[in-house]
């Protein structure tokens, strides 16, 4: 597992079903003298090309834009060797991959 970033923080784990969780944390600020401020948009490569192949995938993101009311939605994406995951500002996406 590899990534093309610096600032994101990047915890994979596997299963004993072979599924695995890749969780990609955005807290990358926009200046040393922000202060609640939204963050820095950027996009995480996520290269899985060692992890085997996966025939579905699901990603969660928490962020901003989540609904305090319902919450995040699992959506499909499709699972690939480099998988990239957008941000908006600070924010969390967990992506799981089904072999």
């Amino acid at each position: 597992l590899s990534t093309t970033e610096t600032s994101p923080e990047v915890l994979a784990v596997r299963k004993s079903d072979g599924t695995v969780t890749v969780m990609v944390a955005n807290y990358a600020a926009a200046n040393s003298t922000d202060n609640n401020g939204p963050g820095v948009a950027r996009s995480v490569v996520i290269d899985t090309s060692q992890m085997g192949t996966f025939k579905t995938a699901t990603q969660v993101t928490i962020d901003a834009g989540t609904s305090a009311t319902t919450g995040p939605t699992e959506t499909a994406v499709t699972p690939a060797a480099k998988m990239t995951v957008k941000f908006n500002g600070y924010g969390v996406t967990f992506l799981k991959l089904v072999p």
